[in-house]
């Protein structure tokens, strides 16, 4: 029986999963594996855990919600939509008073908007 330290985890000769990209091996190339829509519905339901939690300040959740309606006027293009989006964010990035796990979501949606914003 081989010992753990030799063993190697398995890889797929084709793809390489790493947090939201996909690294394609034989092409060598990066994909996106969700389409735009499944990240807006990922980061809608990011901003319902921001809303739905009390310990997070009222202005915190106040620009969540205002960035949830940003994100749900069909009126402006997606990407712009995004860039609104990460404006207002950046605006509470900074707040002293925001817990350390709803800056970690913070962060998270941060990154999702600037893809979206750049995919577009």
């Amino acid at each position: 029986m081989a010992s753990i330290s030799s063993m190697t985890p398995y890889r797929s000769p084709i793809f390489k999963y790493d947090m939201v990209w996909i690294y394609h091996i034989q092409i060598g190339i990066w994909m996106m594996p969700m389409s735009i829509k499944e990240t807006v519905e990922q980061c809608n339901i990011i901003l319902d855990t921001i809303l739905n939690d009390t310990s997070v300040p009222r202005n915190i959740r106040h620009a969540a919600d205002e960035i949830k309606k940003n994100l749900s006027n069909e009126n402006e293009s997606i990407s712009f939509r995004a860039a609104t989006s990460l404006n207002i964010l950046n605006k509470i990035t900074n707040d002293p008073n925001m817990p350390m796990h709803t800056r970690t979501l913070v962060w998270n949606l941060a990154s999702q908007f600037e893809m979206i914003a750049v995919e577009e």
